[in-house]
């Protein structure tokens, strides 16, 4: 009904807790032994180990030293590195102390903090065709999956109610997916995909990219066989779908195997848990002159129709079927793509093309170690701090000319919107120096994501009359979480 509207979502887990479980590991009479805590306690733990993080990476030159006025202002120590900007000057631990608590340098980071718990709901799904149903997104193959529904309704005599709900299970492609992703350093770019001798120095993990550039990316993909007991899926999988956040350009594929290793979790000791240690490639799928994506052998990877912010390839063969013992599959996508907004996970899946049910099965990124090459641990990405507002990269001619002869009748305004997390209210306007406001910029977007903005003005008032010519300011406004983001420009009309 119009006004009557349902939100399904799932989330998954292999715990059978009903809601998030946080831990820290202590020591208990010489034993380590792991401790709930309330999830205000791990975040702060989290967020030391963090800060520990960032502290051990920088230089000589920018580590700041305790007890030490160390930005001239007057005052010690207080902007300590905890990530938090404490003294409100809009820099963030520009004067302090490594930590006010560090953590305890004989532990890792896994070690000293776990959580276990359901993984993160779902997005939305929405019908298939017409009909209520959809592949489920959120991890798995999982032991638990929950379903959450929301109904709304616009009319208050109005509402609905759930008579019937199925969750229709299809044998997993592989017991194990565990995906991870990686910046290519200039070693790696230069690397033509066909050279397999990779070398760790190839990647590095997503971290501090430069949103206004576009990167080279690799995603891995660790793949264990399929289960060997279910004569349907022997064959394992043959397909590959990646979802980046923006329009992503295929550049190469490499195929290869990774040897694993397997041992209890410290905190759950029935968990077993999986490590890379090491890989070789001895396949590679490159872009020929004719555009098609072909190995050493003549074998054709086909690409599928998807969106253009997806890559969804063929492979000629399976992908995962009769691996030997202690061995996976390591699956290589090279692509150019960027990344506008903090935390954005890139996501992946897989499918066999002979399945009936033509189920993808969604690739784990929690934490998951697909090869020894990048320690990134992840699919989402953290992006350099850039100063000054979310709106960045303005590109509009200086001068235009509305006046009617094709040339320069229209002022264009580019830029490039960051970090907001959903849409919007986006305005460009342009007023006079006195500061009325005189024309609005016209865009086919209903709001403001984040991503790439092109705005039009036409160089008519809000009457619908040429202005004369002149000096104005273009204003770029965003409304964020705290407050208006605005940008202004100059721009000049002339005849």
């Amino acid at each position: 009904h119009p006004d009557v509207r349902l939100q399904v979502q799932t989330r998954t887990s292999d715990q059978t807790d009903t809601n998030f479980t946080y831990y820290q590991v202590v020591t208990v009479a010489g034993n380590e032994e792991r401790e709930e805590v309330p999830k205000e306690v791990y975040d702060e733990i989290a967020l030391e180990w963090t800060a520990w993080e960032i502290w051990q990476t920088l230089p000589a030159s920018q580590k700041h030293a305790s007890r030490t006025d160390d930005d001239g202002d007057g005052v010690t120590d207080e902007d300590p590195i905890d990530l938090i900007d404490n003294d409100g000057d809009g820099k963030v631990d520009e004067d302090g102390r490594k930590l006010r608590r560090a953590p305890r340098s004989s532990f890792a980071k896994d070690g000293e903090l776990a959580f276990v718990g359901w993984s993160e709901w779902s997005e939305s799904y929405l019908p298939t065709n017409g009909v209520n149903e959809a592949t489920i997104t959120s991890p798995n193959p999982r032991k638990f999956v929950q379903v959450r529904v929301n109904i709304s309704s616009e009319d208050p005599s109005k509402t609905a109610r759930i008579r019937s709900l199925r969750i229709e299970l299809a044998p997993p492609l592989s017991l194990e997916l565990a995906g991870e992703l990686a910046i290519l350093t200039d070693e790696g770019t230069a690397r033509v995909p066909t050279d397999l001798g990779v070398q760790a120095s190839d990647y590095t993990p997503p971290r501090n990219i430069d949103p206004l550039a576009s990167q080279q990316f690799a995603y891995f993909i660790r793949a264990a066989a399929p289960d060997p007991t279910d004569a349907t899926v022997r064959d394992g999988f043959n397909e590959v779908l990646v979802v980046a956040p923006r329009d992503a350009r295929l550049t190469g594929v490499r195929l290869g195997q990774v040897a694993i290793a397997q041992t209890s979790s410290l905190l759950n000791p029935q968990e077993v848990l999986t490590s890379a240690t090491t890989t070789e490639f001895d396949r590679a799928f490159v872009l020929g002159d004719d555009g098609v994506l072909c190995d050493a052998d003549g074998a054709v990877l086909e690409r599928m129709a998807t969106g253009a912010d997806s890559i969804w390839v063929r492979f000629p063969f399976s992908l995962n079927a009769d691996l030997p013992a202690g061995q996976h599959t390591l699956i290589e996508v090279q692509f150019e793509s960027q990344s506008f907004r903090e935390g954005i996970e890139f996501a992946s899946f897989v499918r066999s093309s002979d399945s009936e049910e033509g189920v993808f099965q969604r690739v784990d990124t929690a934490d998951k170690d697909a090869t020894e090459l990048v320690d990134s641990s992840t699919a989402q990405v953290s992006l350099m701090a850039l100063p000054g507002s979310l709106i960045q990269d303005v590109v509009l001619s200086p001068v235009f000319t509305p006046n009617g002869d094709g040339i320069n009748d229209e002022l264009l305004v580019h830029f490039v919107l960051l970090k907001v997390q959903e849409e919007r209210p986006l305005d460009v306007a342009f007023y006079d120096l006195g500061g009325r406001l005189v024309g609005q910029g016209q865009s086919s977007a209903v709001g403001g994501k984040v991503g790439t903005q092109a705005f039009v003005w036409d160089g008519r008032d809000m009457g619908g009359q040429i202005v004369p010519p002149g000096i104005y300011l273009c204003q770029i406004k965003v409304e964020a979480d705290e407050q208006a983001n605005k940008l202004t420009r100059l721009v000049h009309v002339a005849y």
